[in-house]
């Protein structure tokens, strides 16, 4: 679903219900295509202009995932390996006035929990933030 609002803000929702093949790193430590997942979640994203120079975009997603069949009888029922359940971003753009064209960019990702490769679910991962920027000339 997606509507915008005035001042020419778009906001977006998402709800998701998907099975897909999965892959895992198996006992030889190679990445298999092996076993099906199920991955249920919200998406929700808004983007629009603060000021007639600066535009923000932020997103998040609540991820439910689990591994539903395997050749390993271990990992049915638990995540995904690399899945997070959460994760979520802000990017802000900033057009530069006295250069028309010019826009300094920048943002940061958050990636929550997640089962390591080759992990059976018992311990989780750590938590991953990111950013990145850029400059460009339109």
């Amino acid at each position: 679903m997606r509507t915008r609002l005035a001042g020419n803000t778009l906001v977006s929702l998402a709800l998701f219900n998907l099975k897909q093949a999965s892959a895992e790193t198996n006992a030889d430590n190679v990445y298999v295509i092996d076993g099906n997942a199920r991955y249920r979640g919200v998406e929700f994203s808004v983007q629009g202009d603060v000021t007639k120079d600066v535009s923000l975009t932020a997103s998040a997603v609540y991820l439910d995932a689990e591994q539903i069949d395997s050749s390993d009888p271990t990992l049915v029922g638990k995540t995904p390996e690399n899945t997070p359940h959460v994760t979520a971003s802000l990017f802000a753009g900033y057009r530069v006035p006295v250069l028309a064209g010019l826009s300094v960019n920048g943002g940061i990702y958050y990636v929550g929990r997640m089962r390591p490769t080759g992990a059976t679910g018992v311990r989780r991962g750590r938590i991953s933030w990111a950013w990145g920027s850029d400059a460009r000339w339109n």
